[in-house]
């Protein structure tokens, strides 16, 4: 079976890790990561909510956003030469918008695989192509969906979506990869970076002559040939021995 993970990351950057990131924060502000209905009665469903079945202005049932997302995971499986696996097609009724397609039960990875297949295919309001995909790439990077959540996913009218950033902010902790209901550090996760990539990274952002910090003390991004030739130009001054 593909990889809908690696498919994605190979479109929009990231990670493996900064994905299930993106994935887990955008879950705990839907759902506070359960699989369970929505509150109150509504139609969403499931880690992210979504909608199994929707009306018009009319009041007459059109297709919701869980088939949509059913049925862009059925084309990306399709774009990657892949056959669709069978659980897309048993749900009985689900071409019948009154009935719609029910993302509650599904396993974890399956509704994972519905989210990003939805999140790849769908046109954010405002963005071109290539803007989508800054905006998700930014997401992943810097590990903060809120952006990426509130335009991508709820997508709702704008006069609410400072409302619904603050929202996020009040159920998502950015600096941490959310699973299982608690809040894991990211950085236990990660490999343990050495004092040489350190240096390495804060001389090649920083230049010579800088300070950068590393596990809580401060260092110099000078070399010891920096050092050397400071020392000469400062004898040559007359200020050594």
């Amino acid at each position: 079976m593909a990889d809908i993970r690696k498919y994605f990351i190979n479109k929009f950057g990231g990670t493996e890790e900064q994905l299930n990131t993106f994935m887990d924060q955008i879950k705990r502000v839907e759902s506070n990561n359960q699989d369970i209905p929505q509150k109150g009665g509504g139609p969403g469903r499931g880690f992210y909510q979504f909608e199994k079945t929707a009306k018009n202005k009319k009041g007459e049932y059109v297709q919701a956003g869980a088939m949509t997302a059913r049925n862009r995971l059925k084309n990306l499986y399709v774009e990657m030469g892949e056959k669709h696996p069978e659980w897309l097609d048993k749900q009985e009724g689900m071409r019948d918008p009154s009935i719609g397609f029910d993302v509650l039960g599904l396993s974890p990875e399956q509704q994972d695989s519905l989210f990003l297949a939805d999140f790849y295919y769908k046109k954010i309001r405002g963005l071109n192509k290539e803007q989508k995909k800054n905006l998700i790439k930014n997401a992943l990077e810097s590990g903060n969906a809120r952006e990426a959540w509130v335009h991508g996913h709820w997508a709702g009218p704008e006069e609410d979506v400072e409302e619904k950033l603050a929202q996020f902010d009040r159920n998502v902790k950015i600096g941490g990869s959310i699973a299982n209901n608690k809040l894991v550090e990211a950085s236990k996760d990660k490999k343990q970076i050495s004092f040489s990539d350190a240096f390495k990274k804060a001389r090649s952002s920083l230049g010579a002559g800088k300070e950068f910090e590393f596990e809580g003390k401060m260092y110099s991004t000078n070399t010891r040939e920096d050092k050397i030739i400071d020392d000469m130009k400062q004898k040559e001054k007359g200020f050594i021995g």
